[in-house]
């Protein structure tokens, strides 16, 4: 695999299957396609190239949970997840008609994709409408729609087949990651890795989440002092060097080893480390399945 764009057309969906992305990540996302601009892509702006998701797919989703729901013995059914098992029994109710429905607009949906790579090479949008939710949101709850909040970027092309991948390309004006989906034709795997790889190298992007940042820092300030204390004689040794094992290991993981020292039973520090993640991030080969 080489990194490439040149050359390649590719389309920009800023409203995927007529959904917009917010504010926060319309930003983020418009920053890294005028990145792409600016280093000599051809990028064009296109519309929805699908209609919403939900009309065509609620019913034919929910049979598959109905599916699911029924090889659990009714018995064992109280263990279940609230929120699945509702759905589910839902489900049960979509009748044969309504699934056939379903395979017909899979069918049709993989069409209108495919129209799209006629005169484009690949497709990019935002990977998700919004950064990363509260953790306590739950999953096609109140306030967090599958449809329309959740996953209606990568949904579709689990009902196509088209391969896609997503990869960091900056950070939201509250300093949460921003991610560009981008999507290619059926078999058209290496075009995906090979754009992703290219636009990995140009936005640079450095896994330095600010708020997180913040947050290490500080645990690792007072766990620092603690170690002196514990060194002069003024403070207890036990536990001690556990806890400084976590927060360097998680320092690492956001800042790449580079700033903080190895705190260790001795005090001794380690040279600098360079440290990168490399790939294109979450890769894919879409998957044939009901999302």
């Amino acid at each position: 695999l080489q990194p490439r764009l040149a050359g390649l057309r590719l389309a920009y969906a800023p409203a995927l299957g007529g959904i917009a992305p917010d504010p926060a990540m319309a930003a983020a996302i418009g920053a890294a396609i005028a990145a792409l601009r600016d280093a000599g892509a051809t990028v064009t702006e296109v519309g929805p190239v699908f209609a919403p998701l939900r009309p065509r797919f609620e019913a034919y989703w929910k049979a598959g949970f109905a599916s699911r729901l029924r090889q659990i013995p009714p018995a064992r059914r109280d263990e279940l997840d609230p929120g699945f098992r509702r759905l589910a029994e839902e489900g049960l109710a979509v009748g044969v008609e309504e699934i056939l429905a379903g395979e017909v607009e899979r069918a049709r949906l993989h069409r209108e994709v495919a129209a799209l790579f006629e005169g484009h090479d690949l497709l990019l949008s935002a990977a998700t409408p919004h950064a990363a939710p509260p953790a306590d949101i739950a999953y096609h709850s109140q306030g967090y729609d599958r449809w329309a909040d959740a996953v209606p970027y990568s949904v579709p092309f689990n009902l196509t087949g088209h391969p896609a991948a997503s990869l960091p390309c900056g950070l939201t004006a509250d300093g949460l990651p921003a991610g560009l989906q981008v999507v290619g034709p059926a078999y058209g795997e290496r075009a995906v890795l090979e754009a992703c790889a290219a636009m990995e190298q140009l936005f640079a992007f450095p896994a330095r989440y600010p708020a997180l940042l913040a947050s290490l820092l500080c645990l690792a300030v007072v766990l620092a002092l603690w170690q002196g204390a514990v060194a002069a004689g003024l403070a207890s040794a036990a536990f001690v060097s556990p806890p400084v094992s976590v927060a360097r290991s998680l320092w690492q993981l956001a800042w790449g080893g580079k700033i903080l020292p190895n705190l260790d039973r001795g005090g001794r520090r380690d040279g600098d480390s360079a440290h990168r993640t490399d790939g294109v991030g979450r890769a894919r080969s879409a998957r044939m399945e009901q999302g």
